[in-house]
């Protein structure tokens, strides 16, 4: 298991695809800035990963991590109710999918790369959860979301980047349709705290046209 606070991040993450998107120079100032300080709340999220991954790779809860230390980049967390809960709520969902499908295939903290699209940055980020339900010929990625302002899941851009990144990584996979699930436990929403958009690939692959337009926009923007 990598220990998630300090793996290295691509020049254009998945996370930061909205922002990129939205403003072009925001990716040339990000290099300029000095190195974002981890805060609490960021390594809380953290160690709520790590015991999800730990638990979803070994079989056990999260509640066998009760009051144990997790390290992140900056902070020592040490897991309280509030972080079992949250990860135990992903933990059940995924292991309700891998239960509920026939010989699925699945990844877990999978890394993804969009080299293969001939991007102008190393571009690419982390899929939490990664399932392949052939029955089904469907590709779901869920991410764990432990904060608590409210993430919508329909049209997310990050999302939409690690879907594209899975679909690139399994090229082998017979895919007609793709799900993103978010799992934000602690956010109350009007969908419930895990939602789910499904789209088709043709649709993906019209995104990924204008995520190139808005990478190469960010580049013109470097260059200049």
């Amino acid at each position: 298991m990598v220990d998630h606070g300090t793996r290295d991040h691509a020049t254009w993450s998945a996370s930061a695809t909205a922002r990129n998107w939205n403003c072009a120079g925001a990716l040339t100032l990000a290099q300029f800035a000095p190195p974002d300080k981890e805060s609490i709340h960021a390594a809380r999220g953290t160690a709520c990963h790590q015991i999800a991954e730990k638990c979803l790779r070994t079989g056990v809860d999260a509640s066998a991590f009760l009051g144990e230390i997790e390290k992140t980049k900056e902070h020592s967390i040490e897991i309280d109710e509030e972080l079992v809960n949250s990860a135990q709520a992903y933990i059940d969902y995924c292991r309700y999918r891998l239960i509920g499908d026939r010989t699925p295939q699945y990844w877990i903290e999978e890394r993804f790369s969009l080299v293969d699209l001939g991007t102008p940055f190393d571009a690419g980020g982390t899929g939490d959860f990664v399932l392949y339900a052939p029955q089904d010929r469907q590709l779901e990625i869920v991410d764990l979301k432990n904060g608590m302002s409210v993430v919508d899941v329909e049209g997310n851009p990050q999302l939409r980047t690690y879907a594209l990144g899975a679909l690139l990584a399994h090229q082998d996979l017979d895919v007609e349709t793709v799900t993103v699930t978010i799992v934000q436990p602690r956010a109350a929403h009007k969908d419930g705290r895990i939602r789910s958009e499904t789209f088709h690939v043709a649709d993906l692959v019209a995104w990924t046209a204008d995520l190139l337009k808005a990478m190469g926009r960010s580049k013109a923007a470097m260059d200049a």
